[in-house]
């Protein structure tokens, strides 16, 4: 048993023996059971539902599986049908009478009230239903229940019925077993055994068993039948046998393609047992296709199409891969002229891309064996005409031999022959076949292209070489494609399109130059075959991928392909032609496609887009409108898909997580994508899909989601963190204030003591040595000498720890204060020693505040250097500056004096000491001197 349907949101679902399966264009998605499955449906919820004998079945959308259903097992029913039917919803038949869903309680129960009560009993597998009427079938009866008025109607047919279909609310199609079908005419009350000869324009045949049916119209009807798919016309009764193609080739076995269905768009699904799915539009195109029907050989043409050429009576002459043919438009009949091998006195060579008509004659460019001539009336091939000379016999032979790509009518009347191995030129009066010499001649040929001015363009392979309307040389363009020019169309004056491997928009200046430009992104990987230009300004383009309209004033694709019944993806190059009826040809590798272009009307399809499955850390879950997820519960993978059974592959996709991105995201073709550690925090997931990366259609499917953030994050556990921190570094600073106190208590102390105790014993010994040196003057010079070391070795300990006592005051710590300290001092030694000095610090930095051994140290540096500076610099001007850059204190010392060289000073200046105390502070010490040219210290201290 198999089964097709469509449900809501586009995908295919199709009933197999142990499993069902659910199809969206690319992906299918399986559904196994451990029971052999014989019914599925979809209800107006989009519901699906399916059943075997003795089990019933839903999709569960949120779990993505098929739960089991429970149903009234009191009478054992074996389950057949299922139907929709109105009042009632959905209902399934059994050999007991007919079951119904009862939503309140979760469960089928049997009908045992109403009109379908009164059915106890019924075949499992013939039953249908068509407005309010339900059709089954009892014993040789078929039955017609109306669920609205209660009125049943029998219709005996004493046969034995295979299966039926209702066409509408009166008639039905039954089927035998012995392969007969009848119409069960309710409203005439008759029956009557349907005779499918006559319809298809033969004797009578009664042979015909349905399979299944669809309505494409209100009189037409698709039938699936033992004699292959039959097109019905209620209105006419007439049936009509269909043939299928794919990729040009017949379908075979027609016989053996089962249910159907048309859906909304007319769009056609149809179950085939060896293949599996047939898909095709039904109705709806405006493009039609020509391809080969004759079974004959000896009068088949081939579906590979070359080029086209329009004789004066308006018929279409064709080159293909196996010769030429006729179109006559007026009654659609294709005549192939195929070549006669090995015959060198007539055309041999099957394979033919040029093809052009002049007169009484067809111009016939075979890729070998040289050019023909035929004539269609006298039914006659000559060879065209050629110098006699020597320069003459030399074309002939060249041509012959030569692989012909092109014929291009000129306006003069004459044809340009382009070949492998250069252009020729065909006077169209006598049909006399001469060398074109040009500085490209030796090149590949591809093909000739004359424009609205005049110009004739020779292409070969990427040149083009321009000529004026008589043919004489005027300028060469070289193009830089992918591939070779394979198409030129002028759309403007001096404005063309080239193509090959994509489109380029070529512009011609007066000076005959040329500019060249990329035209659309859309066409760079694509090959490009043929173009041309309609009356609405639009280029039809044949691509690799299909036929593309492009509208050069809003830059926009329109693409059509197999499904607007396109012959293939592959169409030849320069393959187009419009007829005098206005009906637009393009000829390819299956067929000839054929439309009035002005007339074309794209299809508008839209896409619904479904999230398919959501998984957090690999665990799948069902989509709501709002989940909460743990803070470790922070990968997100989503999977998608959009319906769609046209060029699917061309469906792009983008998303927007909010909370995440500020935008849309694209997504390109991929249909799932995944999310790594995301913080905690709101989201919502969007989607969208277009088919042509401009409209896009977004998903009603979006949700959201909650990642909660861990403990630790939380509001209420912050604020206790906040206030811990806080009690602590309240009680911190409390301890810190506490030290800090202590310490300039202990300073303090420390000074007083200083300056109390060791410092007025030192100013005593100082005293008493300058007085006894007084009162002694008599006395031996020796005992002088020793109280004057005495006297100047107290002093200077009196002033270091003067120095000292200063650097342990609190209040001393700023660097306005040392700078006050420095300033006396530089006053009291330089201006002794007659040096004049400036001394700066912006007051911008007099707050900065230093540390004790910072103080001490850069204070003894600058002491060090401004004695060194009145001692040894013989200097008359003195500069100080200090200043504060990226967080370092700067101080430079400076004189113009006579400087000094390193190898000649020595020990005892200080230097070293003053080295030592810059690394104690970490500072950066640097001294610059010389002979003649002064001395600078700069010290840099981190502040």
């Amino acid at each position: 048993m198999q089964e097709v349907l469509k449900d809501h949101n586009g995908f295919i679902w199709l009933l197999h023996r142990l499993k069902i399966q659910r199809f969206d264009g690319k992906l299918v998605k399986e559904f196994t059971f451990d029971e052999t499955m014989y019914a599925i449906i979809c209800d107006e919820q989009n519901n699906i539902w399916a059943a075997s004998r003795s089990s019933f079945y839903r999709y569960d959308d949120q779990q993505k599986k098929f739960n089991k259903i429970p149903h009234d097992t009191t009478e054992a029913p074996a389950i057949g049908k299922f139907l929709l039917v109105p009042g009632y919803g959905v209902v399934a038949t059994s050999n007991k009478g007919f079951y119904v869903f009862d939503s309140p309680a979760g469960t089928f129960k049997k009908v045992r009230s109403g009109i379908l009560s009164t059915i106890k009993s019924m075949a499992l597998l013939a039953a249908d239903i068509h407005s309010n009427k339900v059709f089954v079938q009892r014993g040789d009866s078929l039955c017609r229940i109306d669920v609205k008025t209660g009125e049943i109607m029998k219709l005996p047919g004493a046969i034995d019925v295979n299966s039926f279909r209702a066409l509408d609310k009166d008639k039905v199609i039954v089927s035998s077993f012995n392969n007969y079908s009848y119409w069960f005419d309710f409203k005439n009350n008759r029956v009557t055994k349907i005779d499918i000869g006559k319809g298809l324009g033969g004797k009578s045949s009664f042979f015909l068993r349905v399979h299944d049916l669809g309505q494409l119209n209100p009189d037409e009807y698709l039938i699936t039948s033992i004699q292959g798919l039959l097109l019905y016309n209620s209105r006419t009764d007439r049936f009509k046998k269909l043939q299928l193609f794919s990729q040009g080739k017949p379908v075979q076995h027609m016989d053996l393609i089962n249910f159907i269905v048309v859906d909304s768009l007319k769009n056609v699904w149809l179950l085939y047992h060896y293949n599996g799915l047939i898909y095709f539009r039904a109705t709806g195109s405006q493009m039609g296709l020509l391809r080969n029907a004759e079974l004959e050989e000896s009068k088949a043409w081939h579906n590979s199409v070359r080029n086209f050429a329009e004789d004066e009576n308006g018929n279409l002459w064709m080159a293909t891969l196996n010769g030429f043919a006729q179109l006559n438009l007026e009654t659609g009949k294709i005549t192939a002229y195929q070549p006669v091998v090995n015959d060198t006195s007539t055309y041999s060579f099957p394979s033919m891309r040029g093809i052009a008509c002049h007169g009484d004659y067809i111009i016939l460019g075979p890729t070998n064996r040289g050019l023909w001539l035929y004539h269609p009336k006298k039914k006659k091939y000559r060879r065209p005409e050629f110098l006699k000379s020597e320069e003459g016999a030399k074309t002939r032979r060249k041509l012959e031999n030569d692989f012909i790509d092109n014929i291009c009518k000129l306006k003069s009347g004459d044809f340009i022959i382009s070949a492998r191995d250069g252009h020729y030129l065909l006077d169209g009066k006598n049909f006399l076949v001469t060398g074109i010499h040009y500085p490209g001649e030796k090149e590949n040929g591809n093909f000739a292209y004359q424009d609205k001015s005049g110009n004739i363009w020779l292409v070969n392979q990427k040149k083009l070489y321009c000529f004026d309307s008589s043919m004489n040389y005027v300028f060469r363009a070289d193009m830089d494609v992918a591939g070779n020019i394979s198409a030129m169309l002028e759309i403007a004056l001096n404005t063309y399109l080239v193509a090959g491997r994509g489109i380029f928009l070529m512009k011609k200046s007066s000076g005959d130059s040329i500019e060249v430009e990329l035209l659309d992104n859309y066409f760079k990987h694509l090959i490009v075959s043929t173009l041309f230009l309609d009356k609405h300004n639009k280029i039809w383009i044949g691509t690799s991928d299909g036929l593309i309209r492009y509208d050069m004033n809003s830059r926009k694709p329109e693409l059509f392909n197999f499904f607007d019944i396109v012959e293939g993806n592959l169409f030849y190059a320069r393959s187009s032609i419009l007829s005098k009826t206005g009906v637009l040809f393009f000829g390819g590798v299956n067929g000839i496609n054929y439309m009035i272009p002005e007339n074309m009307t794209i299809r508008k399809d839209s896409l619904k887009i479904i999230v398919t499955r959501l998984a957090v850390n690999n665990q799948e879950l069902g989509v709501r409108n709002v989940l909460q997820f743990r803070h470790s519960q922070n990968t997100i993978d989503v999977e998608f898909a959009a319906p769609y059974f046209s060029s699917v592959n061309r469906i792009r996709y983008r998303y927007w997580l909010e909370g995440l991105d500020n935008d849309w995201v694209s997504n390109g073709y991929n249909n799932a994508v995944r999310f790594s550690s995301l913080a905690p925090g709101n989201y919502h997931f969007k989607i969208a899909a277009s088919i042509n990366n401009e409209d896009w259609f977004e998903s009603e499917h979006s949700f959201s989601f909650v990642i909660r953030p861990p403990f630790w994050k939380t509001w209420w556990f912050q604020a206790l963190a906040l206030l811990a921190v806080v009690a602590g570094s309240y009680s911190l600073y409390r301890y810190q204030l506490n030290k800090r106190l202590e310490v300039e208590r202990l300073r303090y102390r420390i000074s007083r003591d200083l300056h109390d105790d060791i410092g007025s014993t030192l100013s005593s010994i100082n005293i008493l040595a300058r007085s006894s040196m007084g009162k002694n003057a008599q006395q031996d010079e020796s005992n002088t000498v020793l109280l004057q070391k005495i006297q100047q070795r107290s002093q200077r300990t009196l002033d270091a720890m003067d120095d000292l006592i200063w650097n342990t005051r609190p209040e001393n710590d700023s660097l306005e204060s040392l700078i006050i300290r420095m300033r006396e001092y530089a006053a009291e030694v330089l201006e002794a020693a007659g040096i004049y000095y400036t001394l700066t610090c912006p007051a911008t930095i007099h707050h900065l505040k230093l540390d004790i051994q910072q103080k001490k140290n850069l204070y003894l540096i600058f002491k060090e250097a401004v004695n060194n500076l009145a001692k040894y610099s013989n200097s008359s001007n003195a500069m100080i500056e200090f200043a504060y850059q990226k967080k370092f204190l700067h101080m430079l010392i400076a004189d113009e004096g006579s400087g000094f060289s390193y190898t000649s000073i020595k020990k005892g200046n200080g230097l070293d000491n003053m080295q030592s105390r810059a690394a104690e502070m970490n500072a950066q010490f640097d001294i610059q001197s010389g002979n003649g040219r002064g001395t600078t210290i700069k010290v840099n201290v981190p502040v």
